[in-house]
């Protein structure tokens, strides 16, 4: 048992060794550079056929694509405590300390929204191009009337971003008009101030709208005691020297009642006055550094990068083609006595291996011999 076993470990070592050496021949005959370089320069024609019509074709689809132009702005930050502020502590109106608010934080979040996008889009433009006049709305230069790919159009030549240490937004619009993307732009930061200061919901302004509500209630209800007293008064013209108990608590009552009215007027008087400062210091002013600029130079698209990075791209393809191709043919071409006795040796090296496949085979076999009848 053991000098078979052995014997049987001797003959399988030596089947694997034949079958590495003659798998490293293989793989030495088909991936020998010098043969590889041999090979490229007979196919370089084929090579620089490849190149040359992919160079061609992707020039030609460049050139057809216009000329982008960018215009861009900048938007300073708000400064949240100002001379409102300042003014309040005058009046001794402001309640607030430590409060340095930047209301323009959600500015490139507005930008983006559909609510300026809509006002965007529903604008008309009028711009010169060379020598022509043109006059379109996003619609006619989209050529599309889904809103939905309305808003994606628009936000692909849009682009907004804060610098993260200074606070300062740029905003860019890319159109394959100058005018066009300057326009937009400045239709952009209109949308923004108009947004600021008549559709933008804040609490200073629910507060300011509560307080006027509640101060014309106030008066109201102040202006009627006044002229209950005044009545009561006319009634009874002795009322000042009267000793009747009914008219003296009357009055007295009357009186106090315009009293408490008039204490509660003046304390919602001062509160209507802070919320409107408040209101006034809560529209975030767009302060504006860098108005939208009119490109004289085009954007893109970068046709020579393009053109260069097709000519590299399809060289390397057409490489990589070529020496898969030859490497397939050669492994291909191999004799059958060598594939079988590689082949052979691979069944003595592992023959559990060999058994399970076979049976697997067998399985297969049957279930398709199953399914024929």
């Amino acid at each position: 048992m053991t000098l078979r076993n052995s014997s049987q470990k001797n003959s399988a070592n030596s089947g694997v060794d034949g079958s590495m050496a003659a798998l490293n021949n293989v793989d030495a005959a088909s991936f020998n550079l010098i043969e590889m370089f041999s090979i490229i320069l007979r196919k370089k024609k084929r090579i620089f056929g490849a190149v040359t019509i992919v160079t061609i074709i992707t020039a030609a689809f460049m050139f057809l694509i216009p000329n982008k132009y960018i215009s861009m702005g900048t938007i300073l930050p708000s400064i949240g405590r100002d001379k409102v502020s300042d003014l309040k502590k005058l009046a001794g109106l402001d309640n607030s300390v430590g409060k340095d608010e930047n209301p323009s934080e959600l500015f490139p979040v507005i930008l983006q929204s559909q609510s300026i996008g809509k006002g965007v889009l529903a604008n008309r433009y009028n711009f010169k191009y060379g020598s022509k006049e043109i006059s379109l709305n996003l619609m006619e230069y989209f050529r599309e009337d889904n809103p939905d790919k309305l808003y994606e159009a628009l936000a692909g030549i849009t682009s907004v971003s804060t610098e993260k240490k200074t606070g300062v937004i740029t905003v860019s619009v890319e159109t394959k008009y100058p005018e066009l993307s300057q326009l937009i732009l400045r239709e952009y930061i209109a949308q923004l101030e108009d947004f600021n200061l008549n559709k933008r919901r804040s609490n200073a302004k629910e507060n300011a709208r509560y307080l006027s509500a509640q101060l014309d209630q106030t008066q109201k209800e102040l202006e009627m005691a006044e002229n209950n007293l005044e009545e009561f008064q006319s009634a009874n013209r002795d009322w000042d020297n009267s000793d009747i108990p009914e008219i003296v608590t009357t009055l007295k009552r009357l009186q106090r009642e315009i009293e408490m009215k008039s204490q509660t007027y003046l304390f919602l008087y001062q509160q209507y006055q802070s919320a409107k400062l408040d209101v006034q210091k809560d529209v975030p002013i767009v302060r504006i550094l860098d108005s939208p600029s009119l490109p004289t130079i085009k954007s893109g698209p970068k046709r020579l990068n393009s053109i260069i990075l097709s000519a590299i791209l399809t060289l390397f393809a057409s490489l990589s083609i070529i020496i898969l191709m030859e490497a397939v043919r050669k492994r291909t071409s191999i004799q059958p006595a060598a594939y079988n006795s590689i082949k052979q040796d691979i069944i003595d090296s592992f023959p559990y291996a060999h058994r399970i496949v076979n049976r697997l085979k067998n399985h297969a076999r049957e279930a398709t011999t199953l399914v024929d009848k």
